[in-house]
């Protein structure tokens, strides 16, 4: 439904974000959750056209998760796609069991595609993106659960498909403003510098 000439606009505006809003050689965001982001926002393209598992048979559901956990592997970052999905899943339950949330996008609607297929994406793919993300165990939980926390929020009172971005670059740049903060120096290392 999108047309190809706005799918080209969306591939430059996020290869555009990841040259041009960046902190040395690292991008500040994620430049597809940008670039989805922009496009949906200004263009106002279809929600679903990103993660349309849900046009295609329920096996590849089964080929997304053999392939993001060998990416999450990879990539060394499988704890923090398991604390985003363990956050995000919770808070939907607690959703679903205090009736929170839209009449119109219920937790329940989170559970269904193509809802769901685009959180198992984000988890496995965009999440795990090693420029935009931390490196060490701590802080990559801390981001999953940052992430998830933004997303299911913003879920919960906008719904659509935008909820996922948002929380993802709402983490990334709790990456970058964690990365400006001064390492603390101990007073036994301050005498032997």
């Amino acid at each position: 439904m999108t047309p190809l000439y706005l799918v080209m606009l969306t591939t430059v505006i996020a290869l555009a974000s990841k040259h041009v809003l960046k902190r040395g050689r690292k991008p500040l965001f994620n430049p597809a959750a940008f670039g989805l982001l922009v496009s949906l926002l200004v263009f106002q393209t279809p929600q679903s056209w990103w993660a349309a598992l849900s046009l295609l048979p329920p096996y590849f559901v089964l080929i997304l998760l053999i392939a993001g956990i060998v990416v999450a592997v990879r990539v060394k970052k499988y704890v923090q796609v398991l604390a985003f999905l363990g956050t995000y899943f919770s808070l939907l339950l607690v959703m679903a069991l205090f009736h929170m949330g839209l009449a119109s996008d219920t937790p329940g609607d989170a559970l269904r595609a193509p809802f769901v297929n685009s959180a198992l994406f984000m988890a496995f793919f965009m999440l795990t993106d090693p420029p935009t993300t931390p490196s060490s165990l701590g802080r990559q939980i801390q981001f999953s659960v940052i992430v998830a926390s933004i997303a299911v929020a913003i879920f919960a009172v906008f719904g659509g498909l935008a909820y996922l971005f948002i929380g993802l670059l709402v983490g990334n740049s709790w990456t970058m403003w964690m990365g400006r903060k001064k390492p603390r120096v101990l007073p036994a290392q301050s005498k032997q510098a």
